[in-house]
């Protein structure tokens, strides 16, 4: 299927144009979501408006019609030439305003483009991933947000072009690893299942989410919040990375920038746990 093949929206208008002097170009004045679509169905939706209502909040978008947002991409859904695909929202306050100072009554503008899934396959098994030396810059107040300033992880992306690297992990300056360039990173250790609690960086991701609030509770598992270097990390039982469109992918290596050396990682017992969470994940999106 050809990229044309997929709809993209603009305020429900089928368009791939928008105004250059739109804010989200100018200044990343935005929010974005990425969304898998299963069977035409949106399961983790309210995941995704939840965030996208906390991001308002931090950014002062006020007035931004939801159930609009939530119709836009139902029919963009509806107009696809596949059953299963990739949403991706982008809500920008719009043009407007002098510099960065915003426009008092903003035009929010609503784009909902739509796009193939990629075929994680391979990923799902396990991947090997790149320790990249960008560093995640502190953002107290955006933290857990998914604005659409994204420089870091594009600087981060850069860094590695081996196809056999499925991954890079970032830290923040004072050298903890918080995610990774598209994924949040979870760690086993003693029978707890560990992440960042994105206090000073990073996204806080759908999948993440889903998995701290509902499918590790069901299987008896203990969630906590740890900030961790990465030699700590080292240490750890298991690790994997996870979105809302790959879902979970096991850590099995680790390579570090300018270094040759690539570390295994993972026991065979934290990987049977990692694949119990995969599995259970799957479910929730009606995939199975």
């Amino acid at each position: 299927m050809f990229a044309a093949d997929f709809p993209t929206l603009v305020n429900g208008q089928r368009t791939d144009s928008v105004a250059v002097t739109d804010r989200a170009f100018s200044y990343g004045d935005g929010l974005f979501e990425t969304i898998r679509v299963c069977q035409r169905s949106v399961p983790l939706l309210p995941y995704h408006i939840e965030r996208l209502k906390r991001g308002f909040a931090v950014l002062g978008f006020s007035g931004v019609d939801l159930e609009l947002v939530e119709s836009e991409i139902m029919m963009a859904v509806a107009q696809m030439p596949a059953d299963e695909g990739v949403v991706k929202l982008i809500v920008s306050r719009g043009s407007g305003g002098r510099g960065y100072r915003p426009p008092i009554q903003p035009e929010y503008q609503r784009v909902v483009q739509c796009s193939a899934r990629p075929d994680y396959s391979q990923q799902l098994a396990g991947i090997s991933v790149f320790l990249c030396s960008t560093r995640l810059p502190e953002a107290f107040g955006l933290a857990g947000l998914k604005h659409l300033n994204r420089l870091p992880q594009v600087m981060a992306r850069r860094e590695w072009h081996d196809a056999s690297f499925g991954e890079g992990l970032m830290q923040d300056s004072h050298g903890c690893v918080v995610e990774g360039t598209q994924s949040n990173v979870f760690w086993l250790s003693s029978g707890r299942l560990y992440t960042d609690g994105l206090v000073l960086a990073g996204v806080a991701g759908v999948a993440r989410e889903l998995l701290i609030r509902e499918v590790a509770p069901a299987l008896g598992i203990e969630v906590c919040f740890s900030r961790i270097s990465f030699k700590e990390l080292l240490q750890a039982e298991g690790m994997f990375v996870c979105n809302s469109v790959m879902g979970i992918a096991p850590v099995t290596s680790i390579a570090q920038h300018g270094q040759d050396d690539i570390i295994s990682f993972g026991a065979e017992e934290a990987l049977d746990a990692i694949q119990q969470l995969q599995s259970s994940l799957e479910v929730y999106y009606r995939c199975e």
